[in-house]
């Protein structure tokens, strides 16, 4: 029996069902499944829900838009009954069937089809949901069309707005910018402009969609552009392409920066109008995601170009770098190709250097390390024991010996080459014969089972909580100290240009270089390098009360250890062609590298204390002249309430390399 709605439906001659004749296996298998689901629920006590809802697409012949409809069956007036005694079936034979749906052999055994009589009829109802499933094709679709032409691309797109709001008759074209707005991608454009300015209208009385859009930022239309009393340039534009109904919709970026416009056009009058161009924001909000992700990827790809191609140049030095490629340009017009570049090198520079490294991250680590290690073996201990005494597998056994002695060993010490050893074990060996247990014996899909597997990390297939927890802790303390830095390094960039570099280990350390040769234009004073002094000092306070901060609000809590080291000798860096980056430039200089390497190691002398502890910073000094400096820059933090009111002044043991260094040290006030 068909509704006389659904009857004019399927006569209709303009729309043609569509069938996928690749998955009629798939849906074949999905009808049995409903069946046997049926069965399950009635008569197995089961409370499965009905996974019934086939989806049915038509098509217009002439236009090739298309209508989708969701298929839902009732069967409460089919009954089922039993021809045979039935089989038994334990709960976690169902959930095994549950779990393996495409395997009919495995449900044809367990439900034999000739046990049971279905008798009845049911109810079907039909729902359109174009819109749902325009929305969700066009969002798959989005995910891989990276690789699409151009035409394809817009062609592919113009079809799913046109299905989505059932009009045939659309352009779409597609308006990229570049950084500074300066241009369009010609091709793309419904209008064909090429120039943005082209767009825009000189004269303010006469301004257009375009001119309305880009300083509004939201979507606009035009129902009919023949009723325009004074169109502008681009809108005449569009009547002499003969466009009556025009949509603009911007896709802006996380700064409200327009990066692309789509455009919808139309020869028929009132085509777009405010039902359907409110209707119209959900595809706008897909595709700006898309926008979004494309404007990403593209950055991307120009970085690891110039990273490929180039170097990772700072501002401060790239003046220095455009002038030996031009001298070095010029001069191979008349030299030849024999012309060498001129070295890079930045003489008589005073280096700054600083660290924030968190206090005993080894020993945390490893700890951690350690403390899911062993949850991890006693776990699996519980799992295979619980499975030893219901089945006896001797291979599970012995695999059960070995754990209790590596157990044992954890709790006794643990060093690192352990990690990698015991990981080794557990993913490599056992874990793939759980896996191989469970498909031979079903049963042993238990619970135990399932709480073991919900256990593990689902990329690294261990018990990794603990370590996680530590990594995020780092990359969040590191994030927090590099965008400090950042943002007071740009800002002292414009008092005085110098050279930053910093590095992510577990902490931050950074270097800065100050000098007359950094200089493009200005004059370099030793008043410039005091204040970076003092710049430096009062940061790194900063930086111990934001460590103490944030801490709490880590999954581990962390403590970090400040460190100033005061240099109070010139030297050069030179660019290293090879390796694309600054180092200090002769064996003289080196010293104060090594020295950078093994201060943070250094104790106190007679006391043997460490001399970087958590909440001081230390500044480590060669001469007494920069004593005299810091001593004056702590009565400024002084009154300020960064410090408190005693400093330290030590002598430290010999380090390798290094003798008779001191340093002074302050406590930072936290409140």
């Amino acid at each position: 029996v068909k509704t006389s709605a659904f009857e004019k439906l399927m006569s209709d001659p303009e729309w043609e069902a569509e069938f996928d004749l690749e998955n009629q296996d798939s849906k074949h298998q999905q009808f049995f499944n409903q069946a046997a689901i049926q069965i399950l629920n009635t008569h197995y006590d089961q409370n499965i829900p009905d996974i019934t809802g086939e989806l049915f697409t038509l098509r217009n012949r002439k236009s090739g838009l298309v209508r989708h409809f969701r298929m839902n069956l009732k069967t409460d007036f089919v009954s089922i009954e039993k021809k045979k005694k039935l089989p038994k079936l334990s709960q976690a034979q169902v959930d095994f069937m549950l779990k393996n749906p495409d395997d009919q052999e495995l449900w044809t055994k367990n439900l034999p089809p000739d046990a049971f009589l279905f008798k009845g009829f049911c109810v079907g109802n039909l729902y359109e949901v174009t819109d749902i499933q325009v929305l969700s094709d066009l969002k798959q679709w989005l995910s891989y069309s990276g690789d699409m032409s151009p035409a394809e691309c817009f062609g592919k797109l113009s079809y799913f707005i046109k299905s989505y709001i059932g009009v045939e008759d659309i352009s779409v074209g597609n308006l990229m910018f570049d950084n500074a707005m300066n241009f369009f991608d010609v091709n793309n454009s419904i209008t064909g402009i090429d120039r943005y300015h082209d767009l825009l209208s000189e004269n303010h009385d006469s301004r257009g969609i375009y001119d309305h859009m880009l300083s509004a930022k939201r979507v606009l239309y035009i129902e009919n552009l023949d009723k325009l009393d004074n169109p502008s340039h681009a809108e005449k534009i569009l009547l002499e392409k003969k466009i009556k109904s025009f949509v603009l919709s911007p896709m802006l970026d996380e700064h409200n920066e327009i990066i692309a416009v789509l455009e919808l056009g139309s020869k028929n009058p009132g085509t777009f109008n405010s039902w359907n161009v409110k209707k119209l924001q959900e595809v706008f909000n897909q595709l700006k995601l898309s926008f979004e992700q494309y404007n990403g990827e593209l950055n991307n790809r120009i970085t690891a170009i110039i990273q490929k191609n180039f170097t990772s140049i700072h501002p401060s030095v790239s003046w220095k770098f455009e002038d030996v490629a031009k001298d070095y340009f010029i001069r191979r017009q008349t030299g030849g190709d024999e012309v060498a570049m001129e070295a890079i090198v930045f003489n008589d520079l005073f280096p700054l250097y600083g660290q924030s490294d968190i206090i005993n991250s080894s020993s945390i680590r490893n700890k951690l390390i350690k403390q899911d290690l062993i949850e991890n073996v006693t776990e699996l201990m519980g799992l295979l024991k619980s499975w030893s005494a219901k089945k006896k597998i001797h291979l599970l056994e012995s695999y059960l010996f070995r754990l209790d002695i590596i157990l044992k060993h954890l709790e006794q010490e643990y060093i690192s080459a352990d990690e990698s050893r015991i990981v080794s074990l557990i993913t490599n060996e056992v874990h793939p014969l759980l896996h191989s247990t469970v498909e031979r014996y079903p049963e042993l899909n238990d619970r135990a089972y399932s709480h073991y597997r919900d256990l593990l990390d689902s990329q690294l297939d261990i018990i990794y909580k603990r370590r996680k927890d530590f990594e995020k802790s780092v990359n969040r303390l590191n994030s927090a100290i590099s965008e400090y830095m950042e943002s007071q390094e740009i800002a002292m960039q414009e008092i005085l240009p110098h050279y930053f570099e910093k590095y992510k280990t577990d902490g931050v350390e950074y270097n800065i270089y100050l000098g007359q040769s950094l200089m493009n234009t200005g004059k370099f004073t030793r008043d410039d390098l005091k204040n970076f002094k003092l710049w430096q000092l009062e940061s790194t306070c900063e930086i111990s009360r934001l460590v103490h901060k944030l801490s709490p609000e880590l999954p581990v809590q962390l403590k970090t250890a400040e460190l100033i080291f005061v240099y109070n000798h010139s030297l050069s860096i030179r660019f290293r062609m090879d390796e694309k980056k600054f180092d200090v430039d002769g064996a003289y200089n080196v010293r104060y590298e090594i020295l950078k390497k093994r201060i943070d190691k250094a104790t106190i002398k007679k006391t043997g204390e460490r001399l970087t502890v958590d909440g001081k910073v230390a500044i480590v000094y060669l001469d007494e002249k920069d004593r005299g400096e810091y001593l004056e820059f702590f009565e400024y933090l002084l009154s300020k309430g960064l410090i408190e009111d005693k400093i330290e002044d030590h002598e430290l043991n010999d380090v390798q390399g290094a003798e008779g260094l001191h340093a002074l040290r302050v406590t930072v006030k936290m409140n």
